[in-house]
């Protein structure tokens, strides 16, 4: 090969050589540098002083490090490169060649060698070799990063060395010494000097420590040279030479100066001494030894604790002895006595969550005094911390409880009203207010505001209530809040609450008024109108049929189950199990329905009540309400009283009876049912159907008025609805007023005919209102005997009124005119039916028993119902004495029961006819009907045990009592047709002064008349019509007191005097033909009104002139008699009489006077007329007093018709 080659060959030798060595020396410094570090490192951790393994691990640095040397350097350096070599090397990292720089090297070594192959061959190779060997880049040859890693690993560890040797210079000194050499003496230098600190981290004093027995003393220790050492060590020599030794914790604290310290804890508890300790660790054998000596604690030898309680409680003080407990009320001054067992430095009471007090030392400094007050409630612990001389305290003083009982604030609630209440403006409110407090009450007010109220001080008016006593730790008190004084207006919400306060003064500033204030919840008044009350408690009523309707359903299954175990009890002797679980399942039904009805939270009888007296509180005059609940009330307190326990008791023995029979029976699936069971079966049925009876009365009761409701607010619906359409009418009709149809726009057409299908929808919906439901069938009227209309009987009324005013025709008719653009005609029908349905309105509120001859009627029938119970009863009462007789015949089974059945059956009809006349509000007489029921029910019982003397007793009874049924009857109904003639007699009287009035106003239009006609001397045109007006009047007024004359034919004198006042009228129109308006003219008037008036006064007397006159009736509880409404008639005539007799008297008194002026000719005529009307006085006197003679001869007449009659 060429020169070239030789070149290259040489340099890539050269550069092999200097990579080799580099690189192994590199690693030949890592491994002594690297293994010195680190076997110093473990030298200066475990202190490896033995010599051998010095020696060892020195020998073994320098042997590792020619091992590193001959392999890395030497080794590869004695081995040489042949040009083959080279040529591979260049080959390996430039593949361009292609491996024919090693084959012209291989055949140049081998000098055209025949067995390589063709020598012209290998020439040719050669020579291509050489045209390729200036493109070798020596640079490429050998890879660099080996040697750089060797580079670095050897920066590295010497770098590590460095920075070892620049730390800690003497440590690498005398490790390397220690390594070089191994059987020299070169010790490690000492890191631990150990010594004792006391509790603030200052050095321990020599003097001597002492400490109680029990308490710990802590001591800390610290290293001057540095960290403590993990080995920390506390050795400790006991009294009885016992040695202990302890592994210290440490920890880092900082001094006063805020200097941190590593210390380690020595924590020294002994209970007798001395005790010796120190402390070693590390390359420290151990401080010197200190002893610790143990003296007694100071210790409380006696206390003595006095409590005062607050002075607001007028409570005494009181003592205990010994330490212990302290409870008392917050604000009590609590004075702490106690003697010690030694000389003290300090004393401190301590109360926890309160600052720390020194206390005060006396008697050679081994007697303590402490005060304080109780200042927080709860509970708490006090403690006394002693101090003596030598600083010494007790270890673990006892901790006593502290107990602060709070006088809490009083407690107060509305009892009632229990709820928010809607009232209205003049309504009184009934407060029931309870208030308590443990130590005592001096205030309770009532606070109200209709402003919002906020958690501070409210804006509330206050008024203070008076307490019962002094200082009372519980008070009720009741008042009756009048509203009226607050003149509420509709809308006004009132918040109300309660306050107490009591007499506590702890805590207060000096500005603040004694007392904690507690208070109630509060309560709210949504004042309303009394129409919007009267609405609401309408609806709460409505609410009541609602309710009662469901208690009679459950009354009823509970009847149907009574009765078919009955009748499994009469026929088979038997119950089957489960006809036992069915007559518990009734009695539990049974006691719920005695729940729903009487419970005092939530019953029907106690909402009933609530809303009467919401009725009086309210001030709402409904008289219709009033009653309906009364008789409602009433009912179901009777129900409650007397029939629902009755029905829990039979129900209750039936089911004792049955299950005492079923113990006594073999048979487990049959339980015989005793005669007594089937009894109580039968009379817990009765009583039920009793019961389901009131419910049933009660319900229609509630169900009619229900009916009227509804009927009266879809009325006013529709006048509301109608009243809108017709101002909607008066809008449109002022634009299309007077135009025809082809001058309408097209709205305008629109807006007519929209108000005219609103009109007829109106129509419509009254149709549907009034229609008669389907399968209702009429009801004769009087046969039932509720007080309010039937559904139907309310519609039909309804109907007749509205067609006798033909309103549907006219909304119908109103429709049409809208249609066609006659709006005044629309207008005038839409009034007319506004009018119609307002009317009716007002007619369906009146109550039906307002109508007197209803009543009248009512009671008429009533009568006959009772006349024909009478001798029903009495023929009963003949035949079962006959079939109770000892002759009567024995196998009188079935008639005894044909007995027993008609006597229930009239017991219901007493039953029956009693309830009716409770909801007439009869009381007297249907509790007499009640009496009687009860005893047919005793006589029905004694024919059932056949008890002849019992029913003969209860059936004569039954008939005193419905004897007195049929006298209360018929009083009431004279009482009532009495009434009847005086409300006549009112109504009259208001007529006649009505007719005063106008006779009034037509004298003095007569005297204007006759002023105006001599101002001008003649009769005018408009005079004489006037005068004409004024005849017309006077005859009107005639013609109307001769209707009233004959409204009174029995009253002989009113009918005389109205006969004379007619005569008076007609004078007057006689005078006024004749154009007199004078002075005798306005005389004649004026008598007519002053007789007028007579009859008014004697008619319908104030009440002054009622209590004068002395009591109109007879006394409480007893009927007005028909001889005593007939006393009051001529005592009434009588007064009248006086009237004008007196009037005779003025007349014949000026008559005389004028006599003697004119002559006794002139006033023969005047005289006459007086003779005459003292005549009729005097006749009219003599049929009065024949009247009442007559009047007192039916008092005695019965008497003497009574004894006359055999018995």
């Amino acid at each position: 090969m060429s020169d070239r080659w030789n070149q290259i060959a040489a340099q890539v030798r050269s550069r092999l050589r200097r990579l080799v060595l580099l690189r192994g020396l590199s690693w030949t410094f890592v491994a002594f540098v690297g293994l010195t570090w680190l076997v110093g490192i473990a030298d200066f951790g475990l202190h490896l002083d033995a010599t051998t393994t010095r020696l060892l691990l020195t020998s073994g640095i320098v042997g590792a490090s020619l091992i590193v040397l001959w392999q890395e350097v030497v080794r590869p350096l004695l081995i040489s490169l042949s040009d083959v070599d080279v040529a591979r090397l260049i080959e390996r990292s430039q593949r361009a060649f292609d491996d024919r720089l090693a084959s012209a090297a291989q055949f140049r070594e081998s000098h055209e060698d025949v067995s390589l192959g063709s020598p012209d061959l290998q020439r040719a190779v050669v020579a291509r070799a050489d045209e390729v060997v200036d493109r070798v880049d020596v640079d490429r040859v050998f890879s660099n990063r080996p040697v750089r890693h060797a580079i670095l690993a050897g920066a590295m560890v010497g770098l590590v060395a460095l920075v070892t040797v620049l730390a800690t210079p003497q440590t690498a000194q005398t490790a390397l010494r220690r390594l070089a050499m191994p059987f020299a003496d070169v010790p490690w230098p000492r890191t631990t000097d150990l010594r004792l600190l006391s509790s603030e981290l200052t050095p321990l004093s020599d003097e001597a420590l002492r400490t109680t027995a029990g308490e710990s003393l802590a001591v800390y220790v610290e290293n001057r040279l540095g960290e403590l050492p993990d080995d920390l060590t506390l050795e400790l020599v006991f009294p009885d030479d016992v040695q202990q030794k302890q592994t210290l914790r440490s920890t880092l604290l900082r001094d006063t100066a805020g200097e941190s310290h590593e210390v380690g804890i020595v924590t020294l508890l002994a209970y007798r001494g001395p005790l010796r300790f120190r402390v070693s660790g590390g390359d420290d054998e151990g401080t010197d030894w200190r002893t610790l000596d143990v003296v007694p604690a100071p210790t409380l030898t006696s206390m003595q604790i006095k409590l005062q309680p607050p002075s607001y409680t007028h409570l005494p003080e009181s003592t205990q002895a010994g330490p212990g407990l302290i409870e008392g009320l917050v604000g009590t001054h609590v004075r702490l006595e106690a003697d010690v067992n030694k000389p003290l430095a300090s004393a401190v009471l301590h109360r926890e969550g309160l600052a720390d007090q020194q206390i005060a030392l006396s008697n050679e400094r081994q007697h303590l005094v402490a005060e304080f007050v109780i200042e927080e409630p709860g509970s708490s612990w006090y403690w006394i911390e002693l101090t003596d001389e030598h600083g010494l305290q007790e270890p673990e003083p006892p901790r006593y409880e502290l107990r602060g009982i709070p006088d809490r604030p009083p407690v107060v609630y509305l009892d009632e009203p229990a709820t928010d209440m809607s009232v209205t403006p003049d309504a009184v409110v009934p407060l029931r207010i309870i208030a308590q407090d443990d130590l005592g009450l001096t205030g309770l007010r009532l606070r109200y505001t209709d402003q919002v109220v906020h958690e501070e001080a409210p804006n509330a008016a206050m008024t203070a209530l008076e307490l019962s006593t002094l200082l009372p730790t519980a008070e009720t008190s009741e008042m009756d809040w009048q509203l009226e004084p607050l003149a509420l207006s509709p809308g006004t919400r009132l918040a109300y609450w309660v306050e107490a306060v009591d007499a506590c003064d702890v805590g207060l500033e000096s500005d603040e008024s004694a007392g904690q204030i507690g208070t109630s919840a509060q309560r709210y008044l949504d004042v309303i109108s009394t129409e919007d009350k009267q609405r609401e408690l309408a609806a709460r009523q409505s609410g009541l049929l609602d309710t009662l309707e469901a208690i009679r359903d459950r009354e009823t299954q509970a009847h149907d189950v009574t009765s078919e175990l009955r009748i499994q009890a009469d026929v088979t002797r038997q119950l089957r199990p489960e006809d036992v679980e069915l007559l518990k399942q009734a009695e539990l039904q049974q006691r719920d329905i005695r729940r729903l009805v009487a419970d005092e939270a939530s019953g029907l009888l106690k909402e009933v009540e609530t809303i009467q007296q919401e009725l009086a509180q309210n001030h709402i005059e409904d008289s219709e309400s009033s009653q309906r609940l009364a008789v409602l009330a009433e009912e179901l307190s009777d129900l409650d009283s007397r029939w629902l326990p009755s029905i829990e008791q039979s129900l209750a023995k039936a089911r004792k009876s049955i299950e005492t029979d079923r113990a006594d029976s073999a048979d487990p699936n049959q339980t015989s049912a005793s005669e007594e069971a089937a009894a109580d079966l039968r009379n817990a049925e009765e009583a039920q159907a009793s019961a389901l009876a009131v419910l049933v009365d009660a319900a229609e009761l509630l169900g009619g008025w229900k009916q009227r409701l509804r009927l009266s607010s879809e009325l006013d619906s529709i006048v509301s609805d109608q009243r809108g359409v017709k101002e909607a009418t008066r809008d449109v009709g002022q634009e299309t007023l007077g135009k025809s149809a082809s001058r309408l726009s097209d709205q305008q057409q629109a807006d007519l005919a929209r108000l005219a299908d609103r009109q007829r929808r109106l129509a419509a919906r009254l149709d549907e209102l009034l229609k008669p439901t389907e399968g209702s069938s009429e009801q004769v009227p009087g046969e039932s005997g509720a007080t309010d209309h039937t559904a139907d009987e309310l519609l039909s009324e309804a109907r007749e009124w509205l067609t006798e005013q033909d309103t549907a025709s006219q909304m119908h008719q109103a429709a049409e005119s809208l249609k066609r653009n006659e709006i005044p005609s629309a207008i005038e029908a839409q009034e007319s039916v506004i009018a119609a349905l307002r009317d009716f309105g007002q007619r369906l509120n009146e109550s039906e028993m307002t109508d007197p001859d209803e009543l009248l009627s009512r009671l008429g029938k009533q009568q006959e119902q009772v006349e024909t119970l009478r001798k029903e009863q009495e023929t009963l009462a003949r035949t079962s004495q006959q079939s109770l007789s000892p002759t009567a015949d024995p196998a009188r089974g079935d008639q005894l029961q044909r007995l027993r059945k008609q006597q229930s059956e009239l017991a219901d009809e007493a039953v029956k006819l009693s309830r009716e006349l409770k909801r007439q509000q009869s009381g007297d007489a249907s509790r007499t009907a009640g009496r009687a029921a009860r005893r047919m029910r005793e006589a029905q019982d004694a024919l059932d045990k056949q008890q002849p003397r019992e029913v003969a007793e209860n059936q004569q009874e039954a008939l005193d009592d419905l004897d007195q049924l049929a006298n209360e009857l018929a009083a009431q109904q004279r009482e009532m047709e009495q009434e009847q003639a005086r409300q006549q007699l009112r109504e009259l009287a208001d007529a006649l002064r009505g007719l005063a009035d106008r006779q009034t106003v037509l004298r003095e239009e007569t005297a204007d008349l006759h002023g105006r006609q001599a101002e001008r001397g003649t009769w005018s045109r408009s005079l004489r019509r006037d005068l004409n007006t004024l005849k017309e009047k006077q005859t009107d007024l005639e013609k109307n007191v001769s209707i009233h004359r004959e409204q009174v034919a029995e009253l002989d004198v009113v009918r005389t005097v109205l006969k004379s006042v007619e005569e008076l009228m007609r004078e007057s129109m006689r005078l006024l033909e004749n154009q007199e308006t004078g002075e005798s003219t306005t005389q004649v008037q004026q008598s007519a009104v002053d007789r007028l008036l007579a009859v008014v006064e004697v008619l319908a007397p104030d009440e002054e002139q009622q209590s004068d006159a002395g009591p109109s009736g007879p006394p409480a509880g007893q009927p007005t008699s028909e001889p005593q409404s007939q006393n009051r008639h001529i005592a009434m005539q009588l007064r009248l009489l006086r009237h004008m007799q007196a009037d005779i008297n003025r007349r014949t008194e000026l008559l005389g006077e004028q006599a003697a002026q004119d002559g006794e000719g002139q006033s023969s005529e005047a005289q006459a007329a007086l003779a005459q009307e003292q005549s009729q006085v005097a006749e009219l006197s003599r049929a009065l007093l024949q009247q009442f003679l007559q009047s007192q001869t039916p008092d005695i007449q019965p008497m003497l018709e009574h004894e006359e009659t055999p018995e």
